[in-house]
């Protein structure tokens, strides 16, 4: 599962239309490769992360340049590390800034 700086599991991320947000993920897992994918509605991928594993992190900058609904989840385990991403010309989110964290964890 993804779990966000503040311990919100596959947490639902309300972000804003034009917004350079950098994102980083992290792997706790021994052994365990995690890639995070972001993607639109339809699936089309439209960015990814580095391949992590064994405490290795990767920080990448992405900005969503419509409003709509995407999707992210991991490469290796889709079926329990996923997530949606709201973005709005409104934040629903207090704690969700211009830089969030997103580690993986068991």
């Amino acid at each position: 599962m993804w779990t966000s700086v503040n311990g919100q599991v596959n947490p639902t991320l309300n972000l804003k239309p034009g917004t350079d947000y950098t994102i980083q993920v992290e792997s706790m897992d021994n052994n365990i490769t995690h890639q995070l994918i972001i993607q639109n509605e339809s699936g089309k991928q439209l960015t990814k992360s580095d391949e992590i594993s064994n405490g290795q992190t990767d920080d990448f900058t992405f900005t969503f340049r419509d409003i709509g609904v995407y999707q992210y989840h991991c490469q290796y385990h889709p079926e329990i590390m996923h997530g949606n991403i709201f973005v709005s010309l409104t934040l629903n989110s207090k704690w969700f800034k211009e830089f969030f964290n997103i580690l993986l964890v068991k």
